[in-house]
């Protein structure tokens, strides 16, 4: 509650609001001794603590052509009413 009140409850990476997660800045394999100093403890939506874990994990970036299109099809499911014209999407 600590981290979500002093982040303001939003996302430090984008300012999402919704789907908030708190993450580990250093993870808890390798600082299992500072894991709940809220010094590093960070709040994240659930995209971008996704995207951290991947990179921490050792996977290699999504390529920009495939990360767009995961964020057309995300934001066709958070906004199904948008018109027709707004869904197409060209790389």
């Amino acid at each position: 509650m600590q981290a979500l009140e002093r982040d303001g409850w939003q996302c430090v990476r984008c300012g999402a609001r919704r789907r908030l997660e708190v993450d580990h800045i250093l993870p808890v394999r390798d600082r299992p001794d500072i894991s709940y100093a809220l010094a590093n403890l960070q709040v994240l939506c659930a995209r971008c603590h996704a995207r951290k874990t991947r990179l921490e994990v050792g996977h290699k970036p999504l390529p920009p052509d495939r990360a767009r299109w995961r964020e057309l099809l995300r934001d066709m499911q958070h906004n199904p009413n948008e018109s027709e014209d707004a869904k197409c999407w060209t790389p």
